[in-house]
């Protein structure tokens, strides 16, 4: 049956309860398998989650079949049966989660307002953060336009939902985007997402590819109460007042 994986249904889950399955060691390090967890592996082209487990640190996280390798830098005197508090770091969790929807925003506007259709790379890792496509237009969004065109979903406050469209889990964005397949950590609401910018804009007439760049912020971290907007981090609901 595999582990049970919180984080594919709350994004905003840091801490949880689990039941160590397993503790073992590999060339990477001692390692256990839990019977639910809240922390992702990287995958995606999303960064994986940091923080401990039992109070030990992990050092990482890698899939194996329908578990997850959870590397400790050390498992002390855990046992096989023991229950374990986790505690993902919310900082880097949203962090990964606001770059990696942001990237799905833009791709979805580059999909329906340009007719690029064809996707051909992403990076959701802090400082690199792009999306890449397939084009043939003569005439590319710039960062200025496409600036424009993302700040206009954030600022409409789209819901962002994971729905199973044939069997697939995807990310749907309200008004913009169906569905698009995704295992990754999600935003609720586009407004979730603050200090948006294009880093940089790139153009290969060669490969007929234009690619992305951008950085952004999760509102939680810059600004903790907006009038019109509730928060609250360390719970398990997010909610955003739509814009009237």
């Amino acid at each position: 049956m595999g582990v049970f994986k919180k984080y594919m249904t709350d994004t905003y889950c840091y801490t949880h309860k689990a039941k160590i399955t397993k503790i073992d060691k590999d060339a990477k390090g001692v390692f256990v398998w839990l019977d639910e967890t809240i922390f992702h592996p990287q995958g995606g082209a999303q960064p994986g989650d940091t923080g401990t487990i039992a109070g030990k640190k992990v050092t990482g996280l890698i899939h194996v079949g329908d578990e997850i390798n959870h590397y400790l830098e050390t498992v002390g005197e855990l046992q096989i049966g023991d229950e374990v508090e986790l505690l993902v770091d919310e900082t880097n969790r949203l962090q990964n989660a606001v770059l990696h929807s942001t990237g799905h925003i833009m791709a979805a506007i580059l999909r329906e307002n340009y007719n690029m259709k064809e996707q051909t790379g992403a990076n959701h890792f802090p400082g690199q953060a792009s999306v890449k496509f397939k084009t043939s237009a003569t005439k590319c969004p710039d960062a200025e336009e496409m600036t424009k065109k993302v700040q206009t979903i954030i600022d409409e406050k789209h819901p962002m939902t994971i729905i199973d469209v044939a069997g697939d889990r995807c990310l749907a964005i309200e008004g913009l985007d169906k569905g698009l397949r995704c295992g990754g950590t999600h935003l609720k609401n586009t407004g979730e997402v603050s200090e948006f910018k294009i880093r940089n804009v790139k153009v290969d007439n060669k490969k007929q590819e234009v690619s992305y760049g951008y950085t952004c912020n999760h509102l939680f971290l810059t600004t903790p109460k907006l009038a019109g907007v509730e928060t609250q981090v360390n719970a398990k609901t997010v909610s955003l007042a739509a814009n009237q």
